[in-house]
């Protein structure tokens, strides 16, 4: 089944572009609802259950909303910073606070990386230069 009118649904409820809640569900689940992460986070925005307790985040629509409904509040939260808002919602929005920005991790930044070339965007990193970042070597 294709998701994509109900994220751009969810996405315009909450003035969201469109095009940024699909790069995210498309980086974060493949666009497949039933994805379970390693860590235990699910569906198509990669939900951890304790995020939102109460809430039936295995529900497609439910998982729609609440992960478009998140990233719309992580823009808010950084001014519109499609960067740190994406870095917020891989890393947290404690990391991103504790080191001031985006996290030197790897992950982090081929993540935003990733949802940024999805949407096929560039011009979204101008305001943090993610591929002039350091390189961070994965542990072996």
């Amino acid at each position: 089944m294709d998701y994509t009118a109900s994220i751009v649904s969810a996405a315009n409820n909450v003035g969201l572009d469109p095009n940024l809640a699909l790069a995210v569900a498309k980086v974060e689940s493949s666009m497949n609802p039933n994805a379970v992460s390693p860590e235990g986070a699910v569906g198509l925005f990669q939900l951890m259950p304790s995020s939102f307790p109460g809430e039936d985040i295995n529900d497609v629509q439910t998982n729609i909303d609440l992960g478009v409904g998140y990233l719309a509040q992580l823009l808010a939260r950084y001014n519109g910073d499609t960067t740190l808002a994406l870095a917020a919602y891989n890393a947290g929005p404690g990391t991103v606070a504790q080191y001031g920005g985006v996290p030197p991790y790897a992950e982090t930044q081929n993540y935003i990386a990733s949802v940024v070339s999805s949407m096929g965007n560039p011009q979204l990193l101008l305001s943090r230069e993610i591929h002039h970042l350091p390189r961070v070597m994965e542990a072996a």
